[in-house]
């Protein structure tokens, strides 16, 4: 059983990421009508929302990381951003990136689609698969969010990271993709981790590009055939043990008849993670449970 005080802090935690979250998407939301109307934007409260991002998902990543996994949101576009920021951030805390570090690249990851509030709403919001005219409206909208990052008002380190992100964040680990790249040019590591950020999110949603999500296990064998064209293969394997094949937040059906949330992920077993029971095979429990899907039985082996 789970210790009670345990328990009250997890839920604080909970809660205190519930309000970033929704302080995140609603600043998002507003930059982006901002940036829309062509009217100049002041990033000073992105910033500090970015710096709660950073500071909750140091103090407890999977806080955060549920939020991102549910996948019906009021405004599709704006609740991508927040996922791609909280997953890039996870995944730069994965890498030992420092705080100040983290929060250059959670700003940058929060604006990566800026440019999407230039194209029409109907190719934004589409419901079915892109045809080919679509899509060639749609790989302009790197281009036209460095020009519109560029233009708020203010240039500093924050918004030359965002730039740099908005612009090469289609770029292949091989050159290939959007824009094309001199041959001496190598893409900067925070476009490459938004990269895949961006992708995990966009396919396991199924809310843009495509007619269905596709599940979690799915997504990460389509990524795992990209490795070493599409995206970066240390960045890919790390962030896949930070994910795993389950995110936190997933709700699972265990083999005991059990419901459970995913609750840590192991990055040395990506197919156990730790799950928080919620209800057992006849219905509701009183009391939550932790297990690590990865023990084993010391009599059976099981």
């Amino acid at each position: 059983k789970e210790d009670p005080k345990k328990l009250e802090k997890l839920e604080g935690s909970r809660a205190a990421a519930r309000k970033t979250f929704a302080t995140a998407v609603s600043l998002v939301e507003s930059t982006m009508a901002s940036a829309r109307a062509n009217k100049g934007t002041n990033l000073n409260a992105a910033k500090r929302v970015v710096q709660d991002l950073v500071d909750q998902i140091v103090d407890d990543e999977s806080a955060l990381m549920e939020l991102a996994a549910l996948k019906h949101y009021d405004n599709y576009t704006y609740a991508h951003s927040i996922n791609v920021a909280v997953l890039s951030i996870s995944l730069g805390t994965r890498l030992g990136l420092d705080k100040k570090s983290l929060a250059l690249l959670g700003f940058g990851a929060l604006f990566h689609d800026i440019g999407k509030v230039k194209l029409p709403a109907d190719l934004i919001n589409k419901p079915s698969e892109y045809n080919e005219e679509d899509w060639k409206q749609m790989r302009r909208h790197h281009v036209l969010g460095a020009k519109t990052v560029i233009l708020t008002r203010g240039t500093d380190e924050y918004t030359g990271r965002a730039v740099e992100i908005a612009f090469l964040h289609h770029v292949n680990y091989d050159k290939t993709g959007y824009p094309a790249l001199s041959e001496k040019t190598v893409p900067g590591i925070y476009p490459m981790i938004v990269k895949i950020c961006d992708t995990f999110n966009a396919l396991s949603s199924g809310r843009i590009y495509f007619s269905k999500p596709f599940a979690p296990d799915e997504v990460i064998q389509k990524m795992i055939a990209g490795i070493g064209t599409q995206y970066d293969p240390l960045l890919l394997k790390i962030f896949i043990s930070t994910v795993g094949v389950f995110p936190i937040g997933s709700l699972v059906l265990l083999d005991t008849g059990e419901v459970g949330i995913v609750y840590k992920t192991n990055p040395e077993n990506i197919y156990r993670p730790k799950v928080r029971v919620i209800a057992g095979p006849s219905g509701q429990i009183s009391d939550f449970q932790v297990v690590d899907l990865a023990e084993r039985d010391q009599n059976s082996g099981q």
